[in-house]
């Protein structure tokens, strides 16, 4: 079973799949960011989903800088390239990055993967993601 994040700054969205089939869907609001570990634990235990039959987790961010272009494991390069990427994300990102760190201190060894929204724009053309920003913008890695 896979375990998939959506940690906001003040919330948690998370749901368990087993293959193509949704098995639970939890969620919990109003936080803050020194909540999620607790609100994960909590929103595991309602799930009844025992946390060894979970393969891996994989978390929704924002972005991933100019380097993370598609679906990868969470090693320690990864986080720091997230981290980096927080400029570019700055209302988002640090509440993915708050999410990696819950799962990591309550599921030590459970495999963590990062999918970025900035993916889906990843292929487009130059000429797509350049249009009408000032070169000086482009040379800081911001793209359209």
């Amino acid at each position: 079973m896979l375990l998939i994040v959506n940690a906001g700054s003040s919330s948690l969205k998370l749901a368990v799949y087993d293959g193509p089939d949704l098995v639970a869907r939890e969620a919990a609001e109003e936080i803050g960011s020194d909540g999620h570990a607790a609100a994960l634990d909590g929103a595991l235990r309602r799930t009844g989903i025992p946390a060894s039959s979970l393969q891996g987790a994989a978390h929704r961010v924002v972005h991933g800088g100019p380097r993370l272009t598609t679906a990868c494991r969470i090693t320690p390069d990864i986080h720091a390239e997230i981290t980096a990427a927080v400029p570019l994300a700055p209302l988002h990102n640090p509440a993915a990055l708050v999410g990696i760190q819950a799962v990591a201190r309550l599921l030590p060894d459970l495999p963590q993967y990062a999918v970025f929204d900035t993916a889906f724009h990843a292929t487009n053309p130059e000429v797509a993601t350049a249009y009408a920003l000032p070169v000086a913008e482009r040379a800081r890695g911001i793209r359209r």
